[in-house]
């Protein structure tokens, strides 16, 4: 191809002693012509060939990954209805042998996924991975500590949350103020006035 293009713009090199001489001129040869245009083509057509090949690349690509994230999403729609089941399970207390057994399968079944549910501790200040659902009065917890868990968390992977465990957390017990008595309310005018009474005379008939 190269050696075309430099025949076209500086004629063809000399033939060599006992060849033949070219009988049409270089500039006038169709075939030349032809196949040089032929290459020039390729070389204005290539890159966009190229262009082309790589959008269709990607939108293959793309194609795929969409088809993913819609697995990825039925397949967590899937196991949140499964977390929603156990919730139901755990609100059934005391409950029947059936539902402990079905409760059991649903665990079972959420493992064989990879997720495992995870208790935060009572009485420690609420940490990352939970949801504080309501406040309950309690005297044996620091205020804002975990007072009971209502719903336990999920880990994919023993590491990344999947559901957050719902908790409690306790507040300080408000006491009623006890009223002082009477007589403590009165103070040293009430003594006052009853020293007076006892020291009148009484009138005479």
């Amino acid at each position: 191809m190269v050696s075309k293009l430099r025949d076209i713009l500086f004629g063809p090199r000399k033939p060599s002693k006992g060849s033949a001489q070219r009988e049409t001129p270089f500039w006038m040869d169709q075939e030349v012509w032809r196949e040089a245009f032929q290459d020039a083509s390729l070389l204005a057509n290539g890159p966009r060939q190229v262009e082309e090949a790589q959008e269709r690349i990607v939108s293959r690509l793309m194609r795929a990954y969409e088809a993913h994230e819609h697995l990825h999403r039925q397949h967590a729609a899937l196991l949140e209805g499964i977390v929603q089941a156990l919730d139901f399970c755990e609100g059934l207390r005391p409950a029947s042998p059936e539902v402990d057994a079905l409760h059991g399968q649903l665990l079972g079944l959420l493992a064989e996924q990879g997720l495992t549910p995870w208790l935060p501790p009572l009485g420690e200040p609420v940490p990352e991975g939970c949801e504080v659902v309501g406040v309950v009065p309690s005297e044996e917890r620091p205020p804002g500590a975990v007072e009971r868990v209502v719903a336990p968390a999920y880990l994919w992977s023993g590491r990344f949350l999947f559901r957050p465990a719902r908790v409690l957390i306790a507040a300080e017990v408000e006491r009623a103020e006890v009223p002082a008595p009477p007589e403590a309310q009165e103070g040293p005018a009430a003594a006052e006035r009853g020293s007076a009474a006892e020291g009148t005379a009484p009138a005479e008939g």
